[in-house]
C-alpha cells in the first residue's frame, strides 16, 4: 500500500513538470497581479484574511498574523514546495496572493474532499495522505509547509516523531520546513482562562482550555524547548523560531472572539472588518519578543546538506 502511494505522490511530482506547472504559474501570476491593489503589508495581509476567511471573526486576524509572520520567512523557497495538511487550500491560496510563495506544486490532505478543493483553489495536484505516511519519494521537496497541522496530529504526541521523520525523508538536503504549531502558553492568554483564574477557579479555567483546545483539535502540546527537541531528534537543523501572536494580538483576539454572538450575523462581519481595517490592523504586525509570551511559534529548519552532521537525539 505504501509503494502504491508513492508512485502515486511521484506520478503527482511528475505531473508538476509535465502539464502543472504552466497552470500553477499563472496562478502565481493571478496572485502577484491582484496583490499591489490591496494595499502593503499588514493591510495586505488583513484584506486577503477577511476574503478568505471571513467567519468566525477571530479568524482572519489570526490568519493575518500568521500571513505577515510568513511573508519574510518564506522568500526565496526552493521548489518544489509541498504543503502538507494542506486543509481546502485557502491557506495557500493567501500566501499566493500575499507574494510569500509563487506557487504550491503539490499538497497532500487527509480529507478527500478538503483534498478536491484544495486543488480546485490551487490549480494543481492534491493526493490524499498522511502525514505519518507521505505519499512522496525520498528527497523530492525543496520546502515543505506544514501549517497548524503538526500540533494537530491524530492520536496526540506519538505522531509526531513518524510525521518528522517523513518530512525529513521528503525533504532534499538543504531543503527547509516551515511550521506553525500552538504552544501552552495559548491556553493562559485566553480571555476565559484569565478570568476563571482571576476569580480562583483554577479547575474551571482547565477545563475550559481543555474545551478550546477540543474545539481547534490542538492535539500535542510542547513549549518552545519541546518543539526544539522534536526537530532535532527527527535530524533537522533549527533555522529559527519565531514567537506569533503577544499578549496585545491576543487580547484582540479575544475580543473578536465576542462577537461571534452578535446577530444578526451581518453586523458582526461589518464590525469585524471596521475593527481588523482600524485600530486592530498594527496588532498584525506586532513583532512578539522573546520576553513575552506567545501563542504560537513558526518553525524553519533544514535538512542537513551534503556534509554536514547533526547529532540526533
Amino acid at each position: 500500500m505504501r509503494e502504491d502511494a508513492t508512485r502515486s505522490g511521484r506520478a503527482a511530482v511528475d505531473d508538476i513538470g509535465d502539464r502543472g506547472d504552466h497552470a500553477l504559474m499563472r496562478v502565481g501570476e493571478a496572485g502577484r497581479a491582484a496583490g499591489p491593489g490591496r494595499g502593503s503589508g499588514a493591510e495586505r495581509s488583513v484584506a486577503i484574511a477577511l476574503d478568505l476567511f471571513p467567519w468566525p471573526p477571530s479568524y482572519p486576524f489570526l490568519r493575518a498574523c500568521l500571513l505577515e509572520a510568513l511573508a519574510v520567512t518564506l522568500v526565496g523557497s526552493e521548489p518544489p514546495v509541498v504543503d502538507l495538511a494542506c486543509g481546502d487550500g485557502r491557506f495557500a491560496r493567501a500566501l499566493i496572493e500575499r507574494g510569500s510563495i509563487e506557487r504550491v506544486d503539490l499538497g497532500l490532505e487527509r480529507s478527500e474532499r478538503d483534498a478536491a478543493d484544495a486543488a480546485h483553489r490551487l490549480g494543481g495536484p492534491v493526493v490524499v495522505g498522511d502525514l505519518v505516511a507521505v505519499p512522496l519519494p525520498d528527497e523530492s521537496a525543496g520546502t515543505v509547509l506544514c501549517i497548524t497541522a503538526l500540533d494537530c496530529l491524530i492520536g496526540g504526541p506519538p505522531p509526531l516523531h513518524a510525521a518528522l521523520a517523513e518530512i525529513r525523508r521528503v525533504l532534499r538536503a538543504g531543503g527547509r520546513l516551515v511550521a506553525a504549531v500552538h504552544v501552552p502558553a495559548h491556553d493562559s492568554m485566553l480571555l476565559g482562562v484569565r478570568l476563571l483564574r482571576a476569580i480562583g477557579l483554577r479547575g474551571p479555567a482547565r477545563r475550559y482550555a481543555a474545551r478550546i483546545n477540543r474545539s481547534n483539535t490542538h492535539t500535542v502540546h510542547l513549549d518552545r524547548a519541546g518543539w526544539v527537541a522534536a526537530l532535532e531528534a527527527a535530524g533537522l537543523v533549527i533555522e529559527r523560531v519565531q514567537p506569533l501572536v503577544g499578549l496585545g494580538p491576543m487580547r484582540a483576539r479575544s475580543l473578536l472572539h465576542l462577537l461571534k454572538a452578535i446577530r444578526p450575523r451581518g453586523v458582526a462581519r461589518i464590525l469585524t472588518r471596521r475593527l481588523l481595517r482600524g485600530p486592530m490592523a498594527p496588532l498584525v504586525a506586532l513583532p512578539s519578543t522573546e520576553e513575552e509570551p506567545a501563542a504560537f511559534l513558526v518553525l524553519v529548519a533544514r535538512r542537513p546538506g551534503d556534509g554536514q552532521r547533526i547529532a540526533v537525539a
